[in-house]
């Protein structure tokens, strides 16, 4: 048996036996209690970056948004070169010719052969074109009265200047139809005249210059008293001086029909002839004789004297060519 040491005594309690009372009323709720001091904020370091999720699935397309405002208008294009149009149609066939009637013989001048026959040949007069009637646009009468010019083309071919009335008047009466001269010389004006001239103790016709500034005219044509004339007057109804007279005693009676008139710086030189390629020369003088400085205006006249009532009839010149230098003598050909 083992031995027991300096052990402790046991010590014996005995049960207490406690026996519960009834539960007593709830006391009353006591105060809130004061709120005590925050606590210091922890500085714990910052946690690592988390991992990158995986991407998202695509959404949905989105709805259309609206139309944006129009562009500006760009700059005009440079115009292309449009094709050539097609080639107009020709023009009319214009009038033929006269042919001569005459028989074959020698030719004549400027004339046509005609069929075989007996006879000369004969000239075709109107083989020309005669001038416009816009080419004297200046018309000049006396005594209210004025001439008239028409062109015509048939039976015959001319620009016909007809004189207007003389009834009732007597004395020199010049009528005009005229253009402006060209304005540096020299040059030349050229015509081809047909008369239709009263008797009487002067009546004439011609090629004309005019002094517009001073009214002084030339006339260089014929009359029915003087043959082939170079006539001056100081005005319309003042005669001044005949400084030239080819009468039918000297040449007068040929038939010339053509007249020229050369126009230099300073001098004035007629011609005339019956074909109009060969030329004679009449008469040349100083343009300041006839003018005080120089001729403005050039065209056709009709010089006129008649007697109170006597020989009074409408009288007519006919203009079957003409050339200066602003016509074209290619376009006086048919």
């Amino acid at each position: 048996m083992a031995i027991m040491g300096n052990l402790p005594m046991p010590i014996f309690v005995r049960p207490v036996v406690v026996t519960t009372g009834p539960t007593g009323n709830t006391g009353p709720t006591g105060g809130i209690g004061v709120t005590g001091p925050t606590g210091i904020t922890g500085a714990g370091a910052p946690g690592p970056t988390g991992a990158t999720g995986p991407t998202g699935a695509t959404g949905p397309t989105g709805a259309t948004g609206p139309t944006g405002a129009g562009g500006t208008t760009g700059p005009t294009g440079i115009t292309g070169a449009g094709a050539t149009g097609p080639t107009g149609a020709d023009g009319a066939t214009g009038p033929t010719g006269i042919t001569g009637a005459g028989a074959t013989g020698p030719t004549g001048s400027g004339g046509v052969t005609g069929p075989t026959g007996a006879g000369v040949g004969v000239e075709d007069r109107y083989r020309f074109a005669p001038p416009q009637e816009a080419q004297f646009p200046t018309i000049l009468g006396t005594n209210s009265q004025l001439p008239t010019i028409t062109r015509i083309m048939t039976p015959r071919r001319g620009l016909v200047f007809k004189s207007g009335s003389l009834s009732g008047i007597t004395g020199d009466n010049v009528r005009l139809a005229l253009k402006a001269i060209p304005a540096s010389p020299p040059h030349s004006y050229i015509a081809r005249l047909n008369y239709l001239l009263r008797p009487n103790n002067f009546n004439g016709a011609g090629l004309a210059l005019r002094e517009s500034g001073t009214g002084r005219i030339v006339i260089f044509g014929r009359t029915n008293v003087n043959g082939y004339v170079v006539t001056q007057y100081s005005g319309q109804t003042a005669f001044a001086s005949n400084p030239l007279a080819i009468t039918t005693a000297n040449g007068g009676a040929q038939i010339w029909d053509w007249y020229k008139i050369t126009v230099s710086s300073t001098t004035l030189t007629y011609y005339i002839s019956a074909d109009g390629q060969e030329w004679i020369q009449v008469y040349t003088v100083a343009q300041t004789t006839p003018f005080t400085t120089a001729p403005d205006q050039v065209g056709v006249c009709m010089a006129m004297n008649p007697s109170a009532g006597v020989y009074n009839e409408e009288q007519s010149l006919t203009v079957e060519y003409y050339e200066d230098p602003d016509v074209d003598p290619a376009n006086n050909l048919t």
